[in-house]
């Protein structure tokens, strides 16, 4: 459902001190960019004047922007207050990083603060369908469904050459991990293409929400049915499938007005064992009933 840019900026307000307390500012950090963004937005005379505010540039910066307080706006309602404790620290690194994705480098701690982004995102994701999340490390993200325990490891690269080493690496610490090594737990990779397809510069534009949320859909199957064949010989029979998430700032050739779409597939492992691969189905179909952020416009 839709929320005013004025409501949007007092839920940054409430993660703003959440996280660093009342009275304290984080005018340097991601946060304080966005709460000026957003700002900006809520004063119904610039919302309706966009272009005579805003130079081209700016104005695609804002488009990233929305997006990303859509993201945040999600963990904090989803994951607040039963998850605090978890929540609050990653928060911090969460809002460490660079403003733009764009200024991520591969392999270098400066991805760090959007990795464990995705992986706040998912937790959000599932609570959010009902799915109970458990606390503790989120390095994985774990949760119960129909009293069985599922893992995710999830992965985030940076290009679409790095997908590849992304499942292997996923796949080896599903398996090997002596965290993960729970009989009769379900194991998914967990993979958020929005840095392969987008880089963290490039606008979507389309005529509705529907288009955009059908070429999401159809850059996340380009790329995963890629490594797919590779994938299965990785996996074995141990692991479930691949779940791939990928989040687009969108521009409406109608209208200014920024927008995000959300999309999220699942590929399963035909070489799961038979007491998996039934698991993972009656999930999936439990998620995709209760999911409903695929589209998602402020």
């Amino acid at each position: 459902m839709g929320m005013s840019y004025q409501q949007l900026l007092e839920r940054l307000n409430g993660i703003e001190v959440a996280v660093l307390g009342a009275g304290q500012k984080m005018s340097q950090s991601r946060l304080g960019k966005y709460k000026r963004d957003i700002a900006r937005l809520a004063d119904p005379a610039i919302l309706a004047e966009l272009p005579r505010h805003f130079t081209p540039p700016e104005m695609k910066d804002l488009f990233f922007t929305v997006a990303e307080v859509f993201e945040l706006r999600t963990i904090f309602e989803a994951l607040m207050p039963q998850h605090s404790a978890v929540l609050i620290p990653k928060l911090r690194e969460l809002l460490s990083g660079p403003s733009s994705s764009a200024d991520e480098v591969a392999h270098n701690k400066s991805a760090h603060a959007r990795n464990v982004q995705f992986e706040l995102f998912l937790m959000a994701q599932l609570a959010t369908c009902g799915f109970r999340v458990i606390d503790g490390t989120l390095t994985d993200v774990r949760f119960i469904h129909a009293g069985r325990e599922f893992l995710m490891e999830c992965k985030r690269p940076q290009a679409a050459t790095g997908i590849r080493s992304a499942v292997r690496a996923a796949v080896h610490q599903l398996l090997n991990q002596p965290r993960n090594r729970k009989t009769g737990s379900v194991k998914v990779v967990a993979l958020s293409l929005t840095k392969v397809l987008y880089e963290g510069t490039r606008l979507l534009r389309v005529y509705d929400e529907r288009e955009a949320g059908r070429v999401v859909r159809e850059g996340i199957e380009e790329q995963i049915n890629g490594v797919l064949r590779y994938a299965h010989q990785c996996a074995g029979d141990g692991i479930a499938g691949i779940f791939a998430y990928a989040s687009a700032s969108v521009l409406r050739v109608s209208e200014a007005a920024p927008a995000n779409v959300m999309m999220q597939v699942f590929f399963n492992n035909p070489h799961a064992s038979g007491d998996i691969a039934s698991a993972t189905e009656e999930w999936w179909n439990a998620y995709e009933a209760a999911e409903r952020t695929e589209v998602g416009i402020l």
